[in-house]
């Protein structure tokens, strides 16, 4: 967009005028976000890219995180272009934070503070997402494709462990959803939860789950971040539930990084031994051997959450 484009989003008597701006991504659901420069200041600029119904949603869900200081502030809404601008918050990076020692357990605890906060907030009015209905379909629709690894195929059955968890735990929270480092801004000294897309109601245990996976935590480690987050000790049947959670997680995410390859056939994805970890793939990506926009490093990390898999 230019500068004039992206002036309709930034009113003159609220922001002046429109300086710069930077387009940051078109995620997944087709969301364009901009880094956008006024008179006034510079804030993020978040143009909805699905239906009526989600945006409501979703502009909801910005609208209760940004009250309770887990978003950055939302600073105006356009409903009609299905746009909303937020505050930016400069991000030092999460990852980076929590690979220091000094600001390990501060990164990990504001993050813990924010889950803990998004989880009391009352699921009433928040659309419950169909957490199995959507995995059994993204499976479904990878897993019967030429050049799917055989390897891989028996991880289903961690969809229907998850479904019988669900079926028989009653547990349910607010929940962000889609829980990856790249939805995590550190400015520094805390924590924001950023992409509200799929939040809604899931289990208390789930957003750990998935962050622990792209984390690649440790069994042990990700259990203490659990119990950090319910300030109680997670023992006996609690324990099976996490662990079949973070499979479960691991699996999903998979079977989406592969429905982003348009021709598994083309990609070589190898033996369970022979594929790299995640941090394996996130080196490479980092160091250029692999770009997030090519089909192969996609494959690579959806066959590297599969081996995350116990």
């Amino acid at each position: 967009m230019t500068l004039h484009e992206l002036a309709r989003y930034f009113p003159e008597g609220s922001f002046g005028g429109v300086r710069d701006a930077v387009a940051l991504s078109m995620g997944q659901s087709g969301a364009l976000v901009y880094s956008v420069e006024t008179e006034k200041g510079t804030y993020i600029l978040r143009i909805h890219g699905g239906n009526h119904g989600s945006w409501q949603q979703v502009s909801a869900m910005h609208a209760l995180a940004s009250g309770h200081g887990i978003a950055p502030l939302v600073v105006h809404t356009d409903a009609a272009a299905q746009a909303i601008v937020t505050e930016k918050v400069v991000d030092r990076s999460f990852v980076a934070a929590i690979g220091r020692g000094e600001t390990r357990a501060a990164a990990f605890g504001s993050l813990v503070e924010l889950l803990i906060r998004l989880h009391a907030l009352p699921v009433d009015g928040a659309k419950v997402g169909r957490q199995v209905e959507f995995a059994e379909s993204v499976w479904e629709s990878q897993v019967g494709r030429p050049g799917f690894p055989a390897w891989a195929i028996p991880l289903g059955r961690k969809i229907v462990d998850a479904a019988e968890i669900f079926a028989k735990d009653a547990r349910l929270v607010l929940s962000h959803g889609d829980l990856h480092p790249a939805n995590i801004l550190w400015d520094g000294t805390r924590a924001w939860l950023v992409d509200w897309e799929r939040a809604g109601g899931a289990h208390p245990y789930l957003d750990v789950a998935t962050v622990s996976n792209f984390l690649s935590l440790p069994a042990e480690a990700g259990l203490r971040l659990l119990e950090m987050q319910e300030k109680a000790p997670v023992v006996g049947e609690n324990r099976t539930v996490f662990a079949t959670l973070r499979d479960y997680a691991s699996v999903v995410y998979g079977a989406v990084f592969l429905s982003l390859v348009e021709d598994l056939d083309a990609v070589e994805l190898s033996s369970r031994e022979q594929t790299p970890t995640l941090p394996e793939c996130f080196r490479m990506l980092s160091t250029r051997e692999l770009a997030l926009s090519d089909g192969r490093a996609r494959a690579l990390i959806a066959a590297a959450f599969f081996k995350q898999c116990g």
